[in-house]
C-alpha cells in the first residue's frame, strides 16, 4: 500500500504541475496514476479475490464436460456461461475460506489437541497445555517431538 501511495502522490502532482506549468506533464501523469490503481489493487486483495473467482469458473466448467473439449475455457465449443452461472460460482467462491498459508492450525484443532472445549477458560488452557506438554516432551521417556510441536502450534492459537 505504500508504493501505491508514493505512486498517486506522484500522479496527482504531475497533474497539478501539468495545469501550472506545460499540459504535457498531463500525459506523465496517466501511467502513475494507473500504476498507483494496479498496486492498490493487489495490495488490497482484489486481485488474488478475482483470480480465484476465474479460477473457480474454469474449475466448474471442467467438471462438467467431457472429453478432450474439457479444460479449454469457459466460452468455447457449444456450452456457454450464462450471467446466472458465473454470478452463482462468484457466491460460491467468495463463500470459501481462502486456502491456510501458515501451518497453524485452526481453533478448532487447537481445541482437539488440547482435548478441551471451545468454552474453556484462559486459566483450563494453560493447565492442559502443561499436562500435554509433561506427556510429549521430547526429554522424556515416551516423548514425541512431532506431537510436542502440535501441542505448542495449539497453544499459541488458543492463547491469543
Amino acid at each position: 500500500m505504500g508504493l501505491s501511495a508514493v505512486l498517486s502522490g506522484l500522479a496527482v502532482l504531475t497533474l497539478i504541475l501539468g495545469f501550472v506549468v506545460s499540459p504535457l506533464l498531463l500525459l506523465v501523469a496517466i501511467p502513475f496514476a494507473g500504476t498507483a490503481y494496479l498496486f492498490w489493487y493487489q495490495a488490497s486483495g482484489r486481485l488474488m479475490e478475482h483470480a480465484r473467482e476465474n479460477a473457480d469458473t474454469y474449475r466448474v466448467y471442467d467438471r462438467t464436460n467431457t472429453g478432450s473439449r474439457a479444460g479449454a475455457g469457459p466460452f468455447t465449443g457449444d456450452r456457454r456461461f450464462t450471467r446466472e452461472q458465473v454470478r452463482q460460482n462468484r457466491q460460491r467462491a467468495r463463500g470459501r475460506e481462502a486456502p491456510r498459508t501458515t501451518k497453524q492450525p485452526s481453533q478448532k484443532e487447537a481445541y482437539r489437541t488440547l482435548d478441551l472445549s471451545p468454552t474453556a477458560t484462559g486459566q483450563e488452557i494453560k493447565q492442559a497445555y502443561r499436562e500435554k506438554v509433561k506427556e510429549v516432551h521430547p526429554d522424556t521417556d515416551t516423548g514425541d517431538e512431532e506431537q510436542f510441536k502440535r501441542v505448542s502450534q495449539a497453544y499459541d492459537v488458543l492463547k491469543k
